[in-house]
């Protein structure tokens, strides 16, 4: 029946409207900019993330990833951000921004993450956000949360003279940050099982989220932001659909 044993997806399900957004979004990119351009002309990729603590990481390391049976394709129904709580603790939240040739440009632990907590971050962080990616343009990437996207948002890049590049809603494969995570939280894993971590506070584990993001090897980020016309190749191929991003 397409049922296989795998890990429960955390991405919104793509609908024909998505296919059809995707496709349009990859060809016009394709068609109107060169090779490099996720390169030396997108400053920065902007997301918030979450990381859970765990009073003991080795056990949680070590622990088997919980799967579901569920087709290949599937995804969650509703995909509306809410309040991150982790299992038996707490969560360590983070706001990042990566710059290609630079590496993770900036990381801010935060609480609640709202229109005027994104609106000041803009006026305090953005200019200086700019100088370190090194490019000219201010273009930048972040997903479509509405948050990030509200009327006090868009007044404060404004003042900033940032300029979005918008991606299509749904598409985590088309913001290469969201692979970054990904690379960072198994590295949180090896860390516990190598560092043998059988105890660590909820400070600690922020501070070591922070080093470790941080320390982010480059070359992995650049051929993460390097492979976004790879992955508009394959959304052309795939009319639309999700690729292994």
């Amino acid at each position: 029946m397409g049922y296989a044993f795998l890990e429960a997806r955390k991405k919104g399900i793509l609908l024909e409207k998505d296919f059809r957004e995707r496709l349009k979004f990859a060809r016009k990119v394709k068609r109107t900019y060169c090779n490099d351009f996720f390169m030396n002309d997108i400053c920065f990729y902007l997301d918030g993330v979450s990381f859970y603590h765990k009073y003991n990481p080795l056990d949680d390391a070590r622990a088997p990833k919980g799967k579901i049976w569920r087709k290949r394709k599937e995804g969650l129904s509703v995909t509306a951000k809410g309040k991150h709580v982790g299992l038996g603790g707490r969560v360590v939240k983070m706001i990042v921004a990566i710059s290609y040739g630079k590496g993770v440009i900036y990381c801010e632990q935060y609480e609640k993450l709202d229109g005027d907590y994104y609106a000041n971050f803009i006026r305090r962080n953005f200019q200086n956000m700019f100088q370190k990616s090194g490019k000219c343009s201010k273009l930048f990437v972040q997903d479509n949360c509405p948050i990030l996207n509200c009327a006090r948002v868009r007044k404060a890049l404004k003042e900033v003279g940032g300029e979005l590049f918008p991606i299509p809603k749904r598409s985590g494969d088309l913001n290469p940050i969201e692979n970054v995570f990904n690379v960072a939280k198994e590295e949180l894993r090896t860390q516990a099982i190598t560092f043998n971590l059988t105890y660590e506070s909820f400070e600690d584990f922020a501070r070591r989220v922070k080093s470790t993001l941080y320390s982010m090897p480059r070359d992995i980020i650049d051929n993460t932001i390097a492979s976004m016309f790879k992955r508009l190749d394959l959304i052309t191929k795939n009319r639309g659909r999700r690729t292994k991003y």
